[in-house]
């Protein structure tokens, strides 16, 4: 009779240990193993031996660590900012010479700029329909019949980067040596010269420490050559 009523008890205690267990309910869900309602604290790791992967993107959410070490869901419509962020940048009127200095007030120490196109384009009224707006070596020399010749000393080309200064990022978008020019091959003379632009960045904004690395620069000696490897970057 006592064996018999070891083996019912040893029994009843494995049952009740694959039940649903719940801290601070009394109704667990029956899907979990373990419910707790209320706050968890650890004060050593917390290990995840098989866990499953996520195979619903729509709806999901990000765990988060706050500066008290709490683990939260980031919900990014309810956050002060996002992990990554899209902004337009549009400048009307530009001078001729371009975007030479504009302070974003972004903080370098929290984000990351990355700037992904742009667009120029000839804001003049009076310039109706211009065949283009492009660059030119800013030493020429007009010609009696009206054309101009052009210094080629210079390498001219756009710049347009993000950098940072004082703390802050800043933009910059002008032409290297030369400066917005525009034509119309319908108007007499078809050289307008320089015209003003509207001028449209595209810009990815990234949170800071939601980038493993920002990647230093990768300096490759080109020797002249038109190809080359570089190594890979480090953490990669």
């Amino acid at each position: 009779m006592k064996i018999k009523n070891i083996c019912f008890f040893v029994l009843f205690a494995s049952t009740a240990l694959r039940a649903q267990v719940g801290i601070g309910t009394t109704t667990p869900n029956a899907n979990c193993a373990l419910e707790v309602v209320g706050n968890v604290k650890t004060t050593q790791k917390v290990f995840l031996e098989t866990p499953k992967l996520a195979t619903q993107i729509n709806g999901t959410q990000l765990l988060v660590a706050t500066s008290t070490n709490e683990l939260k869901k980031y919900n990014v419509s309810n956050s002060k900012y996002g992990p990554v962020n899209f902004v337009n940048f549009v400048f009307n009127n530009l001078n001729t010479e371009g975007l030479q200095d504009f302070n974003t007030k972004i903080p370098a120490n929290n984000y990351i700029i990355s700037l992904q196109g742009y667009q120029f384009l000839d804001q003049t009224p009076s310039n109706l329909y211009p065949d283009s707006v492009y660059l030119i070596d800013s030493d020429y020399t007009p010609k009696p019949n009206g054309n101009y010749n052009f210094n080629k000393d210079f390498v001219n080309g756009l710049v347009s980067r993000a950098y940072v200064k004082n703390g802050v990022w800043w933009l910059q978008f002008y032409v290297n040596y030369s400066s917005f020019y525009a034509s119309n091959s319908n108007a007499s003379p078809a050289f307008i010269g320089k015209v003003k632009v509207n001028l449209t960045i595209n810009a990815l904004i990234f949170r800071k420490n939601l980038i493993t690395s920002s990647g230093g620069p990768i300096s490759v000696n080109m020797s002249g050559n038109t190809t080359a490897t570089a190594a890979k970057p480090t953490g990669y």
